[in-house]
């Protein structure tokens, strides 16, 4: 069996700015990564601009680690960037990250 090492981790400085982007597919690997950056700056390390943008479709079912979330905003480890495509009238097809990064006006909301 071949195993693969892993590319996928945090930058080897922690001032490097990271830009992480959650489709709705699965935020476990953020998480951990964000994490890391509020342990780094729990321990006096200088770290960077850390930014989430997270969709999903309904902000009250599918939000689930909001509080979490909220909490490393509120300490300035996270900017988190959102958007819930059928919080609205109209139904959205497009991705929600889509709006989040064009700001198009859905449900989109930005924390920092």
């Amino acid at each position: 069996m071949y195993v693969r090492r892993s590319q996928f981790r945090l930058p080897n400085r922690p001032q490097t700015p990271v830009i992480m982007i959650g489709p709705g597919t699965g935020l476990a690997p953020f998480r951990g990564f964000i994490q890391e950056r509020a342990w780094q700056k729990e321990q006096g390390k200088p770290v960077g601009e850390t930014h989430l943008f997270f969709g999903c479709r309904n902000e009250a079912v599918d939000f689930i680690y909001r509080e979490e979330l909220e909490k490393y905003v509120a300490d300035g480890v996270l900017t988190l960037h959102t958007a819930f495509s059928r919080d609205q009238a109209q139904k959205v097809r497009e991705h929600v990250i889509y709006f989040c990064l064009f700001g198009l006006g859905c449900a989109g909301n930005e924390m920092s």
